[in-house]
């Protein structure tokens, strides 16, 4: 994988990371799990992505994710799954980063879109800090995805290809599902957050995997401006949770109706 995301930073094009995976564990070089997913562990972290119009699209059997990017074999400062620095357009989809360790501000976050030349980037369809087959919690320590650095115009999820960010924050930290710090203009919309879907054919029907934390929340909002929240995907929620804004500064975000009533804390 890293030697893809150099190849793509330096090839002077937009380029697609795509993965060629055996229908089974015929090779196991590629980690095949028997639940039907291949894990990818890096044991540094990897090279972050730096080139215009990338793309890193994974697998998907039913809208869940097969490939997983796990941190564990990184330890306690494992840095961040995945890294867009200071560039635009760039795509991630069909994927789950897992098990990133740390709490400092650049640790132990699954997806990290830092700079302010970072524009247009795109997260969609990823489960993030949840195992896509078992829909048990898999936490990246921090957050599941931080947005900063003067990052603006940017889109987690969508309408029609929401990610799941649940079961963020271990070892007795905070896990925030998003965390958006020095950032602007960026939008949040249609994602699972702290919940995971049962069907994505019913999307009414959710399944709670583990003991909420009054620590947890489910975006957090840190000098950042003119900020788009769309409601996550939660049906008649059973439990009252948080967005967390702070330091405000001419705070202009547009929340849409009732999004308080239905953003559910991520998962311990």
């Amino acid at each position: 994988m890293r030697e893809a995301i150099i190849l793509a930073n330096t090839d002077g094009t937009p380029s697609k990371i795509l993965f060629d995976i055996p229908a089974d564990d015929s090779d196991p070089d590629y980690n095949f799990n028997s639940l039907g997913y291949w894990s990818i562990k890096p044991q540094a972290e990897l090279t972050p992505l730096t080139e215009a119009g990338t793309q890193i699209l994974g697998s998907a059997t039913s809208n869940i994710p097969q490939i997983v990017f796990d941190g564990s074999l990184l330890g306690v400062n494992g840095g961040a799954g995945l890294i867009i620095d200071n560039t635009t357009d760039v795509v991630i989809k069909d994927i789950a980063v897992v098990n990133f360790q740390g709490n400092t501000q650049l640790t132990g976050i699954g997806i990290h879109i830092t700079g302010a030349s970072a524009t247009g980037n795109q997260i969609v369809s990823c489960y993030i800090g949840v195992n896509p087959q078992t829909k048990l919690a898999a936490p990246n320590q921090r957050a599941g995805v931080q947005i900063d650095g003067n990052a603006y115009a940017n889109r987690i999820g969508s309408a029609n290809l929401p990610n799941v960010i649940s079961g963020n924050g271990s070892n007795g930290s905070a896990g925030n599902g998003v965390l958006l710090l020095n950032s602007t203009k960026n939008a949040i919309q249609g994602n699972f957050i702290g919940v995971v879907p049962v069907s994505y054919t019913h999307l009414d029907v959710y399944k709670r995997q583990e003991k909420i934390s009054l620590l947890r929340v489910g975006i957090v909002v840190l000098r950042s401006i003119n900020l788009v929240i769309m409601p996550p995907r939660v049906s008649t929620p059973s439990e009252l949770s948080l967005i967390h804004i702070c330091a405000w500064k001419k705070f202009a975000s547009v929340l849409m109706p009732l999004l308080i009533q239905y953003l559910y804390k991520s998962l311990v």
